[in-house]
């Protein structure tokens, strides 16, 4: 599962805004694609696997002896679909944030990619319906966590932080000014 376990107040505010958009973008299409689906049987299994993500991702690693949270994103985008998938993303990580798992500053973009696992997900699982389910599972989380660890990577790198600043602003709650 990736996630930005950034401490709050490091992203700037213009990339905060920037996350909210995208992830309001996001979010709008999903509820878009779920305006005619017989919602009766969708919502039980939308709090259930909402539940069930925010109860595996919260166990400790060390608890499961693993050193990793338990991926449920990929399982919930094959089980729900991508729309209902994502919705269970939106739904679930912020009460991880407000557990200390990704920070409220990056938010929006830990629900974008966690809800964007769920839709890779589900993709990569109905892609090749030849395969035994076992195995179209293990590709579609394998490929799901490269494609996401990936996009955390390269947005993490594109940030306008330095590392001296990030320490900082971590370890001694200011900000370096720079010397002129």
């Amino acid at each position: 599962m990736t996630l930005m376990h950034m401490p709050d107040d490091v992203l700037s505010v213009w990339i905060r805004v920037l996350g909210f958009i995208l992830m309001s973008l996001v979010m709008g299409f999903s509820l878009f694609w779920l305006r005619n689906m017989d919602m009766k049987k969708k919502i039980p299994l939308l709090g259930l696997l909402s539940a069930t993500m925010l109860m595996g991702m919260s166990l400790p690693p060390e608890l499961i002896l693993s050193g990793y949270h338990i991926n449920l994103p990929v399982v919930t985008g094959i089980l729900a679909g991508a729309a209902l998938g994502f919705l269970a993303a939106f739904i679930a990580n912020p009460m991880l944030a407000f557990r200390g798992q990704g920070g409220i500053s990056a938010i929006d973009f830990n629900r974008l990619l966690r809800g964007s696992e769920t839709i890779y997900g589900h993709s990569l699982f109905y892609l090749h319906k030849r395969l035994p389910a076992f195995w179209r599972a293990a590709l579609a989380t394998v490929g799901t966590l490269l494609v996401t660890t990936m996009v955390l990577t390269g947005f993490v790198a594109l940030l306008p932080l330095t590392s001296d600043l990030l320490y900082h602003r971590y370890r001694y709650g200011y900000e370096l000014k720079a010397n002129s």
